[in-house]
């Protein structure tokens, strides 16, 4: 039984999934929130939030429920309209009350940031009430890159340059307000009234401000926009290496009735903002990162948020000019201050129960970690932000602020915890007895008890560890790895790398949450100093890709991590430990030089013929650190090194790609010609290597491996690959929401599963452990049902014929197909109906349908033929042909013995039992009287007997027979000796002796040829009757005698030409004489006339 676990960005939600094979939640499932908006519906907040890692899109927070639930693709099937696709904005239109505006993604469709509207607040009615929003042709209106409601209706950016207006109702078609000359990508907009707005364009990563009246007359602004980050401005001197204008957002004052106040902010190496008092005319030096470093010579224009999404206004300034605060994503600023600083959203508050509900109830700080916000229409006091475990409720009152805690989180755990999955690994007690743990952008999880044949058996919170935070660290972790030898010691990545010896929870599942300690620390001047892999101006940003643990075989025992800067592009490296992660070393080159370079994936393979195998590059092309590095061996330091192939274009081509993934192991099933198998990742392709054997090629060293292009047709954004560890031709890869499995190495590709379909969640992560894989929207198991057994023994009534798999009893299984009639389900138990026995003889094999079914409908099938096994069965019938004999034959035939048997070509042997069973004996098939037998009707007029047949396999039947003796008719004799006076027969009396030749051979005639028919015996009779007195007279004169005996020559050649001929014969000789007696006189007739 395969099952391919995938991990992903989720929510923890219950329940399991099924598809084909069957989809399973282990648990976690939860979504990225991307944007979120708060509408006044009624008198009551309404949140609604764009979930941009599901497929289910747009959700809704459901207060009496206490949890959010997809609006645009509803799991309940009964429900029409069903939009699959995920979320990326998401904005109400405050002239059209009720109308709420989304993009929705759906690769697989083909349908990129396209606009929808519901006109009943986003929610259901009951069913979907999200169409797709037009423009003026009746087209729809695809890649939308920002949003914007104001009152004067809804504005839409596109990625060709192109913003839309719909100043009406959701029916309404959006008319083109402002087109870029050169069709630069809307980045940003801002709406100051129905006759101003501000407009971002990017190209290239040249960006472009504008002014517009949007009814044609723009004005560019681009040349003055700053000309450097605030850092450099305030100080003249830029601290790092690069000091950028980096702005992504726009937001205009709406208190500032001219609409010439705004602001504009960006970056997530150095987050910045700046404001204009005058239209875009002037800046302020602005605020940024750097400067919030207590050496940058500029600490009071500090700005802490990173890569911020959206900017908010509220209140009015004591003066009524302006906007009292400013939001910008997790930071705001009050203009009211004498000088006015950006504050952070403080830690909000959360209870949850980490070891599940029979654990303690514990209250943790968790992070406002997402840039997307929104103020509450009805009470300003209240944002809404995404946060580690839900969507986050905070208060900030104007003049005083955030309160501490800030607040709490909406539905903690529960719906939209931002649970981005980035890794996984197990530890098998046995195969059905697994230790598990995920790491996610929540926190790290862990289950006991997993069992791979029942990915239910961890489904539910209270299966759980969860959330995790190594000592209240709230990065998000990012790599995860067992000691192969115990499963008590467990290494956690996030840019630091956390250790905890007691990980299995043996003695408390507090252990589990709250027993870790800090190992490595970027920040350290080994790792980060001077000289080392990750010295940069951001190395707080340096995050774990990989933890990988090699035994190689009890070689050595050595942990590998790699890094990436995911801020600077450039910085990364590798690192060792070989105490089990409490000191950790620099890996260097080959050469001795510095490996310094963003690393994204190491191979993890402890295997003879395989060293391990780094991933290199920066997707943003920061770096030109490309391809794949290897090591030399397994635990000396300065081992790696690039390799290169003399004679393989495609290795030349994987060389200059950004690798993401790699997966290799030693050729399974093993062979002569194969030495390894290895599979490697770009975001646009899928190669696969194999290294041939010394003696498949002549070649040495990286040459002997061959290369190939393996990529799904159509796949785009490869993101991971997995192998079967026992069969390395079966493989599977991720991009977007599909997994493609090949079980040819390659060679051909299929949809896996329901991935590729409307409401498959976003692949992030594959892993085998049988399969486990890992999706932008949770952690599953994909389990193929399987059945124990598909034979059966013929002749046995309502047979078990094995246990169905999964065997929670989460599912119900039913029947379907050609011989479903003839089975039952029993649970999982899958049987013979109770009246049915099968027959080989009869048909060898049944072919049925398992279908199984989950309590919300959703169902796969699978086919079964179930094979019958022939049984030797035993023979029967015993028959015989004749059963009676003749007297006085010695060895008499008395007839054929048969039986039946319903095995072909079977082979039967006949015995006889009982009490006459001395007596008789069998030739062959035929039953006779032994030869010294002869049968007296007078002695014995019957005989018994069983005769028994046997098959080969010494199977029996038999049966009783009773043979009658056939008397023969009393001969009246007066003597014994035949002599004198009374009583002998004539011949007898002829010559004189009983014993004469002639007289044995008429008796033998008497006994073969008269005897045996009723004429013949009529005869005998007469003769015993009337010829003793004439016996009597010749025995009396020897000239009677000599008389008799010459009448009795032609009688005894008579009796020995029928004894040689038989009665045919003598009567075919008659006709012949008669015949010929007849031409003889024709002829002599014809003479005489």
């Amino acid at each position: 039984m395969k099952k391919l676990i995938f991990l992903c960005f989720g929510f923890l939600l219950l329940g399991p999934l099924v598809a084909e094979p069957i989809k399973e939640n282990i648990g976690l499932y939860g979504g990225q929130v991307s944007d979120i908006e708060a509408v006044n519906r009624s008198g009551s907040t309404e949140l609604i939030i764009a979930v941009d890692s599901s497929q289910r899109g747009i959700f809704r927070w459901h207060p009496s429920a206490a949890r959010w639930g997809s609006v645009t693709n509803p799991i309940d099937s009964t429900i029409t309209g069903h939009i699959p696709g995920s979320a990326a904005l998401v904005e109400a239109n405050p002239k059209s009350a009720t109308d709420v505006y989304a993009t929705l993604t759906w690769n697989s469709s083909g349908m990129f940031s396209q606009l929808h509207v519901s006109d009943n607040y986003g929610d259901l009615d009951p069913n979907v009430s999200w169409t797709e929003s037009l423009d003026t042709s009746g087209a729809s209106i695809s890649d939308v890159t920002a949003l914007v409601g104001h009152s004067s209706g809804m504005y839409a950016g596109t990625r060709d340059g192109v913003i839309l207006l719909n100043s009406g109702a959701a029916t309404d078609a959006f008319a083109a307000v402002f087109t870029h000359p050169s069709g630069d990508e809307i980045i940003a907009i801002a709406v100051a009234s129905s006759t101003l707005g501000y407009v971002i364009s990017s190209s290239s990563g040249v960006l472009n401000l504008y002014s517009t009246d949007w009814g044609g007359t723009d004005t560019n602004l681009t040349t003055n926009l700053p000309a450097k980050a605030p850092v450099e401005l305030h100080t003249g001197t830029c601290p790092i290496t690069n000091c950028p204008l980096e702005i992504n957002l726009i937001g205009v004052d709406p208190i500032k009735t001219d609409g010439k106040t705004i602001f504009i902010a960006g970056s997530s190496t150095n987050g910045q903002a700046f404001k204009s008092t005058d239209g875009g005319i002037s800046w302020n030096s602005g605020w940024d990162y750097q400067c919030g470093l207590a050496t940058s010579g500029c600490a009071g224009y500090r700005f802490t948020d990173g890569f911020p999404r959206q900017i908010r206004f509220r209140g009015t300034t004591g003066s009524g000019a302006e906007s009292r605060n400013v939001f910008i994503s997790r930071v705001v600023m009050d203009q009211d201050d004498t000088a006015p600083t950006w504050d952070s959203i403080p830690n909000l508050e959360s209870t949850i129960q980490p070891s599940g509900p029979s654990g303690p109830t514990i209250t943790i700080s968790t992070h406002a970690n997402d840039s997307s916000l929104a103020i509450d229409p009805i009470d300003s006091s209240i944002l809404y932000i995404a946060t580690d475990l839900a969507i986050g409720e905070v208060e900030h009152i104007e003049g005083s602020g955030y309160a501490s805690p800030s607040g709490f989180e909406k539905g903690n755990a529960l719906g939209i915890d931002g649970l981005v999955v980035n890794g996984l690994d197990y530890y098998e007690n046995s195969p059905t007895d697994k230790e598990f743990y995920v790491v996610a952008k929540s926190g790290i999880a862990f289950a006991k008890g997993y069992n791979p044949s029942d990915p239910t058996s961890v489904a539910t919170r209270d299966g759980w560890v969860f959330p995790i935070y190594p000592l209240g660290d709230g990065a998000p972790p990012r790599a995860v790895k067992f000691d192969p030898s115990d499963k008590t010691l467990v290494l956690v990545g996030n840019g630091k790398v956390y250790r905890n010896p007691t990980a299995d929870g043996a003695v408390s599942l507090t252990d589990v949450a709250t027993n870790w300690t800090r190992v490595f620390d970027p920040n350290d001047s080994a790792f980060s100093g001077p000289g080392m892999p990750l010295e940069s101006d951001r190395v707080e940003r340096s995050y774990t890709t990989a933890i990988d643990w090699e035994t190689a075989g009890g070689v050595c025992d050595r942990v590998y991590m790699t890094m990436a800067n995911t801020d600077t592009g450039t910085e990364g490296g590798v690192f060792y430990s070989d105490d089990k992660g409490l000191t950790w070393a620099v890996d260097t080159l080959s050469s001795g030089g510095l490996l310094k370079m963003p690393v994204n994936t190491i191979s993890g393979v402890s295997e003879s013929s395989l060293f391990p195998i780094i991933g290199v590059g920066d997707f943003d092309g920061r770096s030109a650190e490309t391809g794949i590095y290897r090591r030399v061996s397994y635990c000396l330091s300065q081992d790696w090194s690039k390799p290169s192939h003399t004679s393989d274009v495609v290795f030349d081509e994987i060389q200059t790609k950004v690798i993401l993934a790699i997966d290799a192991l030693s050729a399974r099933p093993s062979s002569s010609t194969i030495d390894a198998i290895m599979f490697i990742v770009a975001h646009d392709a899928v190669y696969r290597g194999q290294l041939n054997s010394s003696s498949a090629t002549t070649e040495t060293g990286w040459n002997k491996w061959d290369f190939s292009d393996v990529t799904p047709p159509g796949g785009m954004g490869f993101t991971d690959v997995a192998m079967e560890p026992d069969d390395t031709d079966h493989v599977w890869v991720a991009y977007d929401n599909c997994i493609q499995e090949s079980t040819d190495g390659g060679l051909t590709w299929n949809d896996y599963s329901t991935s590729c379909q409307p409401d498959h969640e976003v692949i992030k992560v594959l892993v085998y452990d049988d399969l486990i894989a890992g999706s932008a929207g949770g952690a599953y198991a994909y389990v193929e049902i399987s059945l124990s057994a598909v034979t059966i023994e013929e002749n046995s009534a309502g047979i078990t014929v094995g246990t169905l798999t999964p065997t929670s009893d989460s599912y119900t299984y039913s029947l379907s197909g050609d011989d479903a009639g003839l089975f039952v389900v029993s649970g999982v138990e899958l049987s013979l109906a109770e009246s049915v026995a099968a027959d080989y003889e009869t048909q060898q094999s049944y072919s049925i349908t398992v279908t199984a079914a989950d309590s919300l409908g959703n169902s796969t099938n699978q086919d079964f033929t179930i094979t019958v096994v022939d049984v030797n069965e035993s023979p029967s019938d015993v028959s015989l042909s004749a059963t009676s004999v003749a007297e006085s034959e010695a060895g008499a035939s008395i007839g054929t013995l048969s039986a039946t048997d319903p095995d072909a070509n079977e082979t039967l042997t006949f015995s006889l039992s009982g009490d006459d069973a001395d007596s008789l004996e069998i030739s062959g098939t035929t039953l006779k009287l032994k030869d010294s037998v002869t049968a007296d009707y007078g002695t014995k007029s019957s005989y018994s007997i069983t005769a028994v047949v046997t098959d080969s396999s010494s199977n029996t039947a038999e049966a009783a027979f009773t043979i009658s003796v056939t008397e023969t008719p009393a001969v009246i004799v007066t003597s014994d000796d035949g002599g004198g006076g009374g009583g002998c027969f004539i011949a007898t009396a002829a010559f004189g002796s009983y014993e004469n030749r002639y007289v044995k051979s008429l008796r033998n005639f008497r006994d073969k040829h008269l005897l045996t028919n009723t004429l013949g015996t009529k005869f005998v009779t007469l003769y015993y009757k009337y010829s003793p007195p004439v016996a009597a007279k010749i025995e009396s004169s020897e000239l009677l005698k000599t008389s008799a005996r010459v009448a009795i020559y032609p009688m005894v050649g008579f009796a020995s030409m029928v004894d040689i001929v038989g009665w045919s014969g003598i009567l075919t000789f008659i006709l012949a004489v008669i015949f010929g007696a007849y031409l003889f006189s024709i002829r002599q007739l014809k003479m005489v006339f």
